[in-house]
């Protein structure tokens, strides 16, 4: 038996006149939900901070609300970060989806060396980082450093990745954000 408690986290609902509470809890036997909540009225999902999402899964999400034609929902949204936005498409090939950015790296690795300079990048995007990863992967130099910020006993330190390590944390499904 562990001597850790048990974490839990209080869930309320309230739909057409029904209300209620369950209760998630985490603890040495797992995850589980008392008593189970009722099935909400429209698709739902969680995604917490930290879960990596398969780009697949993202990919048929988005795909669903194309077919629902409810993509202009994320469309608006998005466009009051940036208003030039104009459209969003998933484009799958081969039961993937293809994205754009490891182009854009190449690119941008290439006007680098080129110029002979450094560029310094922040995201919390997971799939930039893998996609700035495999662009320099293909080049004839790979000249790609991924730095992750981390907190440790109150203090900031940086952990950095190399080819070998980020193919590796890549590869096992780690977090590298």
């Amino acid at each position: 038996m562990s001597l850790e408690r048990a974490k839990v986290l209080q869930l309320e609902y309230q739909e057409k006149g029904r209300h209620g509470k369950c209760y998630m809890i985490l603890d040495f036997r797992g995850i589980r939900t008392e008593p189970i909540p009722p099935i909400p009225p429209f698709p739902a999902f969680f995604q917490g901070a930290r879960t990596r999402v398969p780009f697949r899964e993202e990919a048929e999400r988005f795909g669903r609300l194309e077919i629902r034609g409810e993509q202009d929902v994320v469309l608006r949204v998005l466009q009051l970060l940036e208003p030039r936005l104009k459209r969003l498409a998933t484009i799958v090939v081969a039961g993937e989806p293809n994205s754009v950015l490891p182009k854009v790296w190449w690119a941008i690795g290439e006007v680098a060396r080129r110029f002979d300079t450094q560029v310094f990048a922040t995201t919390h995007s997971l799939e930039c980082i893998v996609a700035a990863h495999r662009a320099f992967s293909k080049s004839e130099r790979y000249d790609f450093r991924l730095h992750r910020l981390e907190r440790v006993n109150g203090t900031i330190r940086a952990v950095t990745y190399d080819q070998e390590t980020l193919e590796a944390a890549c590869e096992a499904g780690l977090e590298v954000r």
